[in-house]
């Protein structure tokens, strides 16, 4: 029976533990009002399934999304949804809670692991120092800068929500495994249903119910045989999730063609790219600089290019295997990094992100712990220096990496700068730059894209776009072209020409090519939008009206369309039915001084001046204007109000002395008086 442990040691440890959180926050502090950026905006931003709560757990399928067939993941996003909509706050401090939630389960997991009943003893100093050795495995994930690649990325969550729930797994397996009999049933129950939401999070957990037999075989049972026949029940419940991972496999498919064989990339230059991939991961865990958000999509085809890689990667295989013979459990951390980077990181080909550094979050887990355990058995309690130093170089370059991620244009200049190669990253600055209104900017960054992708038609379009922007018109319309003869069948890139003639009052050319646009994306509310005002300017606001109520189906909030299909209405002289559409704008724009006018004018030509009073007065409120104060007094003409309306028609004439409308609403009024 151990002796408790001295007051001071125990109030040693909570502040170091206290130290850790505040650490954590500190580093992660500049990402709580980040941006949603890249892989966010479709699976978050543009995301229906997270706005209402049952379509939660159906995620879109067969899109290529991050969400795609993974429920669990979506859930979580609807959760943040439903507190803040699409406000950033809630999602950042749900990944940075989740992050908190990973370094407190692998401190229980590997504190209960050292000061558990083993097969064959421990190592005397990882028993005696097991809260130092699970205490700086924690802090070494929760700051090292390796790990901001899942959790300062929204989307990325999948990574750390993953991590908890194989976490939580493995955890409830080892209470199952020294659990009385009463308790074991519970503890086993806990363990399948955590192995099966993360089978709904990330395909990755499909090795969790391996990995557990490892971990019984190596902590507790003494080898894979006993485990399985000593803890057959808990071992046979954990495989029966792979049920649910199946369901959801036959689902997705191939991920929208981003994930496969037919992916576009043959799978041994992907098994070639890997070797770059995972030797530079490797290398990240030791000295994480410079560390990139996206590589773009590097394909290496040559064995040449990465044979220096290919030996390196080799020793380490080598030395996983060496570790393993020497010290079984020590290898299994180092085998556990192996699985989970095998997914991602072997043949089986991922179009869309060929080397990407949120994959080394769980590795990153079982690697920094492998380092701790191996640094506590050897030092002892002297560890805990070098482990406190490290987390504390780890918290300054995570807080320097994370502010980083502050902005868009931050970001993407970043990774620009480091990968200058990646046509991807020039195009998403070219965008952030866009948004901010720095024009030239913007073009000189899409020019880098086109320069480097020149057979992207979305690229040389959106180029041509903020070529219009910058005034350069031919120039403009020229990549605008160019971008539809790359990609004729994209909706995106004839909507854009179709923008850019309508900017230009080529009303008769922009509508040409947003019918095809329109054709391909119907329930688009932007392009539907589009090809109505160009019907409108062509005089043919029969086809326009048509165009704007199907245009108001799709999105019941979209503003210009409401207010030009309620002036449209109103001209054609449908006046009962513009008047709703007025009042929907001006309930979403109470300071619309447009929309104020023109329903009073409405309720005007309807012989209701007394209701169009009050909408005249709030016009004038905003914006005073002759026209505004000479309709207002025709009004309170109308509604038997003269003293106050001839002092409106007289404002109106001092504002402006020539305005007809005015003098004649006196002079009859003169008459009147007669």
């Amino acid at each position: 029976m151990t002796s408790p442990r001295p007051l001071s040691a125990r109030i040693s440890f909570a502040l170091a533990a206290l130290a850790l959180v505040v650490a954590s926050v500190l580093a992660y502090w500049p990402t709580f009002r980040a941006p949603f950026v890249f892989d966010d905006l479709t699976s978050i931003v543009d995301n229906p399934s997270i706005r209402r709560w049952d379509t939660a757990l159906r995620p879109p399928s067969g899109t290529g999304t991050t969400v795609d067939a993974r429920p669990i993941l979506n859930l979580s996003f609807t959760i943040d949804h439903a507190i803040g909509g699409l406000e950033v706050l809630p999602y950042r401090v749900t990944n940075f809670s989740i992050h908190l939630g990973v370094g407190l389960l692998l401190f229980v997991l590997v504190r209960a692991t050292l000061t558990g009943t083993s097969p064959s003893p421990l190592p005397p100093p990882l028993v005696a120092h097991a809260e130092l050795a699970a205490l700086g495995a924690a802090g070494l994930w929760l700051l090292h800068p390796l790990a901001t690649a899942a959790v300062s990325y929204a989307s990325r969550r999948v990574e750390t929500l993953f991590a908890l729930l194989f976490l939580a797994t493995v955890l409830a397996s080892l209470r199952a495994f020294r659990a009385t009999r009463s308790a074991r049933v519970a503890w086993t129950l806990a363990a399948t249903t955590t192995c099966a939401l993360g089978m709904g999070t990330k395909e990755t957990m499909a090795l969790a119910p391996i990995v557990v037999v490892l971990f019984d075989a190596a902590f507790v049972a003494g080898s894979v045989g006993r485990a399985l026949r000593t803890h057959t029940v808990l071992h046979l419940a954990l495989a029966s999730t792979w049920i649910v991972l199946a369901i959801l496999l036959l689902q997705t498919g191939d991920r929208g063609g981003t994930v496969g064989f037919g992916s576009g990339i043959a799978w041994h230059e992907y098994a070639l790219t890997q070797v770059l991939a995972v030797t530079r991961y490797a290398w990240l865990v030791v000295w994480p600089y410079p560390l990139v958000f996206d590589h773009g999509t590097i394909v290496i085809r040559d064995w040449g290019e990465i044979a220096p890689r290919s030996v390196a990667l080799l020793a380490l295989v080598v030395g996983t295997f060496l570790l393993w013979r020497k010290q079984p459990r020590a290898g299994f951390l180092a085998l556990v990094a192996w699985l989970f980077l095998a997914p991602s990181s072997s043949v089986l080909p991922i179009a869309t992100q060929t080397v990407a550094e949120h994959r080394m979050y769980a590795p990153l887990g079982a690697l920094v712990t492998l380092a701790t355990l191996l640094a506590v058995q050897r030092f002892g309690a002297k560890a805990g220096i070098a482990v406190a130093a490290a987390c504390v170089a780890a918290t300054v370059a995570t807080h320097m990496r994370n502010r980083v991620y502050a902005s868009e244009i931050s970001l993407w200049a970043d990774t620009a700068h480091k990968v200058p190669s990646n046509a991807r990253a020039h195009d998403a600055l070219a965008r952030a730059l866009i948004r901010t209104d720095r024009i030239d900017d913007a073009v000189a960054a899409y020019a880098r894209a086109v320069e480097l992708a020149p057979s992207d038609g979305e690229m040389r379009s959106n180029y041509g776009n903020a070529l219009l922007a910058a005034g350069r018109r031919v120039e403009a319309l020229r990549e605008l072209q160019a971008a539809v003869d790359l990609a004729p069948e994209s909706f995106a890139v004839r909507a854009n020409l179709g923008l850019a003639l309508l900017t230009l009052d080529r009303a008769r050319e922009a509508k040409i090519q947003l019918m095809l646009a329109h054709d391909r994306a119907p329930d688009r509310p932007d392009v539907s939008y589009a090809l109505a005002t160009a019907h409108v300017r062509l005089g043919e606001s029969e086809r326009a009206l048509s165009i704007l109520e199907h245009t108001l189906e799709a999105d019941p909030d979209h503003l210009e369309a409401r207010w030009t299909l309620a002036n449209l209405l109103a001209r054609s002289g449908e006046l009962h039915a513009a008047v709703p559409h007025f009042e929907q704008v001006l309930e979403a724009r109470p300071t619309h001084v447009g929309a104020l006018n023109n329903l009073a004018n409405a309720r005007m030509m309807l012989g209701e001046p007394a209701a169009a009073v009050p909408h005249y007065r709030a016009a004038l409120a905003i914006e005073p204007s002759a026209m505004t104060h000479a309709n207002l007094g025709i009004a309170l003409l109308r509604s038997g109000n003269e003293q106050e309306a001839l002092s409106q028609l007289r404002t109106a004439l001092s504002l402006d002395p020539g305005y007809e409308p005015a003098r004649r609403a006196l002079e009859r009024a003169a008459v009147r008086d007669r």
